[in-house]
């Protein structure tokens, strides 16, 4: 959706996720906008939450976002993201494309080792650094439209109870290049093993 006030255009942007069990619940937040940048912050951003019915567990929390070009915003909508998972108990997946590369303070924020107006998470962890050797394993996801893959921006995060693991982490690419790629991203891939 858009809509302009005064010359201002206003552009809504979604996510979706898609569930082989039944989803029982959903909702979302609006992500933190920077009105003193409007060229890196053009889209509203989101982060939908939705309730899986998994077997054994019974319930798993999801939250998928894009996070916004601008360095400002990133940050302080991980935060907002943070307390909007922290409201949900239980097992919780956070995944998408932050638009950031690991050293950055958005990422350092989510993997516990930065804190943000007093905030900071607990038992986030990053599924690529958890199961590869960083040093021998990059990760890359961006971009598609160059000859080689160049960046890391797109993760899942997970905060799993005790008992519950993540078992296998890998990179959907189907190889394509340039103009025949299907996205400018390829995704990220993860196997968890839930048991209460």
């Amino acid at each position: 959706m858009s809509y302009g006030i005064k010359g201002y255009v206003r552009v809504e942007e979604g996510v979706a996720l898609l569930s082989k069990y039944p989803i029982i619940s959903h909702d979302y937040i609006l992500l933190y906008r920077n009105g003193y940048n409007y060229d890196d912050d053009y889209h509203q951003r989101i982060c939908l939450h939705v309730e899986v019915a998994v077997p054994v567990i019974r319930r798993l929390h999801v939250f998928v976002t894009h996070l916004s070009l601008n360095a400002v915003s990133r940050l302080r909508s991980v935060v907002e993201i943070w307390k909007f998972m922290s409201r949900h108990e239980g097992n919780k997946v956070l995944m998408g494309d932050m638009n950031t590369e690991p050293h950055s303070h958005t990422i350092r924020f989510l993997k516990g080792s930065l804190t943000v107006d007093g905030v900071y998470t607990e038992n986030l962890r990053d599924v690529w650094d958890y199961t590869h050797n960083v040093k021998n394993s990059s990760g890359l996801t961006f971009s598609t439209l160059e000859d080689q893959l160049t960046k890391r921006i797109d993760y899942i995060f997970t905060y799993l109870l005790p008992g519950n693991s993540v078992q296998l982490v890998g990179l959907l690419d189907d190889n394509l290049r340039q103009s025949q790629a299907t996205s400018d991203h390829i995704g990220v891939s993860a196997q968890l093993k839930l048991t209460g």
